[in-house]
């Protein structure tokens, strides 16, 4: 693996940064899997500047936006107000932050997060599909869907469970 420590000093408040930098440091235990999609989105990083057929690029802008509007959720599981873990941010900030920086658009169309029960997903899940329907492109005709093995996995994924009250 590269030296990555002067990406920590060009996106100093990125949550994926962070989160990559203490699995990499062996500060949070993770799986090989977890590593690798570390040692990617380094990579991928590295990849912006070094290589010229690679056409996406990292904005840690609208990354951060996604993890900002998190806090606005509640838990779908308690109700109480929802406070992302790590590696939560880290999934939330990687699939917002890709971009194609000539349409904007977003450089994963389609993902697939797969964890143990009770670990998040949902919350992952419904937080990114509400972000997205709310302030994703295009502004009219928006589709996102959801899928699982029955319809009672999918419920807690409506937004009159995870919105909060503005008093």
């Amino acid at each position: 693996m590269k030296v990555y420590k002067d990406l920590l000093k060009r996106y100093p408040d990125d949550a994926a940064l962070a989160y990559v930098d203490g699995v990499l440091s062996g500060n949070i235990i993770a799986g090989e899997k977890i590593k690798k999609a570390c040692e990617r989105h380094i990579n991928d990083l590295r990849r912006v500047d070094e290589d010229d057929s690679f056409i996406y690029i990292y904005d840690a802008d609208q990354a951060k936006k996604i993890i900002e509007f998190s806090t606005l959720l509640k838990d779908v599981t308690s109700g109480e107000p929802f406070e992302a873990s790590p590696y939560q941010k880290f999934i939330l900030a990687s699939v917002q932050g890709w971009r194609n920086p000539e349409t904007k658009g977003m450089r994963f169309k389609t993902i697939f997060i797969s964890m143990a029960r009770t670990n998040g997903k949902t919350q992952v899940l419904a937080t990114y599909a509400l972000y997205n329907f709310l302030f994703g492109s295009p502004k009219i005709n928006r589709q996102l869907a959801v899928s699982s093995i029955d319809i009672a996995h999918t419920h807690n994924v409506r937004p009159d469970r995870v919105l909060s009250q503005v008093v």
